[in-house]
């Protein structure tokens, strides 16, 4: 029995060491490249090293740090407006049965099966005569397209199996309907409301394709910065645009820090709170 464990012990850390290892391996030649200059194949390591790429994303030949408060700023504002359309949205969908209730579904989840240039040309035009484009607010609300389904997603699983009685108890002993949700409710939704959060912070912060349609050149978040120097062109530098896509993923990671740490402390108050 104790060889057994071990084995199986033996094997979990395998697993685990072998889903770090694919998780991260992507990360280790943009950071070699971020430091190396004429990689070509079939060399294993550049043929240089050099730091000119950070260098240059630091200096102030580039506004790096003005394109990434953007994108946080795109990637924050889009967040809440989601979670403000995917509560109620998704506790319809969760909570009650109704006619053309899949095809309503399908509908929501329809963003994500038509290409994203399809719903950026689209968005233009509209966005044109509404007088949008090339705004910050005509971007935010591009970015809700692709999100909202996901939050919307996300949200009608959490209310599906979610009990409801305890805020119909809460009702029933005089609290109003906003008090038990606030109290009741929102507590234990919580989580699903960070998975979500989670999900369309993800994909705001990494949107190209509806920034770059939308924005048209006016609304520069760091993909569209990044871009120019991944791209073709004059200004290809495939070490400065390295180096600006491991410091798009530190909001990321700090944004996933940040929820889980949120999740693990609502979790033990509500079980502090129910002893």
């Amino acid at each position: 029995m104790a060889s057994d464990r071990r084995l199986w012990l033996l094997g979990q850390k395998v697993f685990l060491g072998a889903v770090v290892f694919i998780v991260c391996v992507p990360y280790i030649p943009i950071l070699i490249q971020s430091v190396g200059r004429k990689w070509f194949w079939p060399n294993v390591i550049p043929a240089e090293f050099t730091l000119e790429g950070w260098r240059y994303v630091f200096s102030s030949s580039v506004d790096t740090f003005g394109a990434l408060w953007l994108t946080l700023a795109v990637a924050l504002a889009t967040t809440l407006l989601t979670i403000l359309i995917g509560l109620p949205a998704g506790k319809v969908l969760g909570e009650r049965s109704f006619r053309r209730k899949r095809a309503i579904e399908f509908l929501l989840l329809a963003p994500l099966i038509v290409p994203k240039m399809t719903i950026g040309l689209g968005l233009l035009v509209m966005f044109y005569r509404l007088r949008l484009a090339g705004t910050v607010i005509g971007v935010i609300l591009a970015h809700l397209i692709p999100t909202t389904p996901y939050m919307i997603r996300v949200m009608a699983s959490v209310f599906e199996s979610l009990d409801s009685r305890a805020e119909e108890q809460a009702r029933t002993l005089g609290a109003t309907p906003l008090r038990a949700f606030v109290h009741i409710t929102l507590p234990a939704i919580m989580p699903g409301i960070v998975a979500g959060s989670i999900f369309v912070f993800l994909i705001s912060v990494n949107q190209f394709v509806l920034t770059f349609l939308v924005g048209g050149g006016h609304v520069v978040t760091l993909p569209i910065l990044m871009f120019n120097f991944i791209g073709p062109g004059g200004g290809q530098n495939p070490a400065i645009g390295a180096s600006m896509s491991l410091i798009l993923t530190i909001p990321g990671l700090l944004f996933l820090i940040a929820t889980e740490r949120m999740v693990k402390e609502e979790f033990f108050s509500m079980t502090a709170s129910t002893r």
